[in-house]
């Protein structure tokens, strides 16, 4: 009877999905989890509700660990009604760190130690302001069929402000287990993984975590401001903590400081293994900030001259053109940043290992209203150059291309949107 109920089990266990075990393992010991979710939590109650629903909505996580890093709120009794094992270690201050703002917390070290406490095959690691949208299934099967080489999955990550899209870019997410570590105590980066990396298209992460109010977006600059010259000073070759300085001073429209920074980064590009071209964006921006435009032209003749085809570069420069009243560099501007776009569509990994600022529809519009702008100005000039020649030429030639322009305005349907005084143009 024994062997007839094992021989039972063991036909059950091979009709499934096996991963990485035997049935013989299986017999006596559990499956081992195929897909962890890590976090690091602290005073989450508002956020995560949201983010573990949607980790549960997936339906194909196996465990969901969390390290808490001393919540006073009831982050700990939500995270363990959605179904995560929440550790919360025996000395929480060693995971923070002495800043101008006072002590914060250590990013890499609390979402290393998060790490440590999954088992899955494959980890996916996200935080509590955000939400996983898509194929759940989809991503099981993807991960399953990947081969050996693959260490590492991007996922479409989708910032959200006012509830809108405003920045997204596919950074690396998942993981393999054993293959991952961050450095950096803020804005801290991945490594150990081998790349490239693959992209899985059906799932996106939308982050809402700049989407607060004023007085909030300042503690969290100075947060991040703080940890940012503590990385500096624990280790002044960190050059890569530059670009966010140059962010955050920017944000605070101290200009000069943000120009600054942005100088000492483009100066290190070479000591840098992961450089942001996106810099430049901001370089120039706060140079028009300034008014400083001999200095945007220098900066944007080395970005131009680097990586002609880049997004942002060219979103620089169509700021740089419109501010100078440039015409036909708006003109080039805008073709460049609309052949960038369509091929960031076709080509998501293009700008996987770094933060892009203008791959949204915002700034797209922006790029087709110049461009559109310009054309029809300059189609509007002709016409009136070209009603000046008829009068040279022949009445028949004259009536002819009349002809043509009626027809191809008659034609032109494609912006029945656009009235004006309650009249199609």
């Amino acid at each position: 009877m024994a062997d007839k109920q094992r021989k039972r089990s063991r036909k059950k266990i091979e009709e499934k999905e096996v991963d990485e075990n035997t049935a013989d393992d299986l017999i006596s010991k559990p499956l081992k989890p195929f897909l962890s979710v890590c976090m690091m939590v602290r005073d989450e109650e508002k956020n995560l509700p949201r983010i573990l629903k949607s980790i549960n909505d997936m339906g194909v996580v196996d465990e969901i660990v969390i390290l808490d890093t001393g919540s006073k709120d009831r982050t700990i009794e939500i995270a363990r009604r959605f179904g995560a094992k929440v550790t919360v270690p025996e000395n929480v201050e060693e995971y923070f760190e002495d800043t101008e703002f006072g002590r914060k917390i250590n990013f890499s070290k609390a979402r290393n130690a998060s790490i440590g406490l999954a088992s899955g095959v494959w980890l996916l690691l996200v935080d509590a302001d955000e939400e996983l949208i898509g194929d759940g299934p989809g991503l099981k099967s993807f991960l399953k069929k990947l081969t050996g080489d693959f260490d590492a999955v991007s996922i479409q990550f989708i910032d959200i402000q006012g509830g809108k899209s405003q920045v997204k870019f596919p950074p690396p997410r998942i993981f393999k287990n054993g293959r991952i570590h961050y450095k950096g105590i803020v804005h801290n980066s991945p490594y150990g993984f081998n790349e490239p990396v693959a992209f899985f298209k059906d799932l996106e992460v939308r982050h809402y975590g700049f989407d607060l109010a004023p007085e909030k977006q300042k503690e969290k600059r100075d947060r991040t401001l703080g940890l940012l010259l503590r990385r500096l000073k624990d280790d002044p070759t960190d050059f890569g903590a530059y670009f966010y300085l140059a962010q955050v001073y920017g944000q605070e429209d101290n200009f000069d400081r943000c120009i600054e920074y942005c100088v000492k980064y483009i100066r290190n590009k070479d000591q840098i293994p992961r450089f942001n071209p996106s810099i430049y964006f901001t370089l120039v921006q706060a140079c028009i900030a300034n008014e400083n435009p001999t200095m945007a032209d220098k900066w944007l003749a080395e970005a131009l001259k680097e990586l002609p085809q880049d997004l942002d570069i060219a979103m620089a420069l169509i700021d740089y053109g419109v501010w100078q009243k440039k015409a036909h560099v708006v003109t080039a501007a805008c073709e460049k940043f609309i052949l960038a776009f369509d091929e960031m569509i076709k080509n998501p990994l293009s700008c996987s290992s770094r933060f892009v600022y203008n791959f949204n529809d915002y700034s797209l519009v922006k790029a087709l209203f110049h461009l559109g702008m310009i054309r029809l100005d300059q189609g509007t000039r002709l016409m009136g150059k070209l009603e000046e020649v008829f009068k040279n030429v022949e009445e028949d030639v004259a009536d002819a291309i009349k002809s043509d322009i009626k027809n191809h305005i008659k034609n032109f349907t494609k912006v029945d949107w656009i009235q004006i005084d309650g009249e199609r143009i």
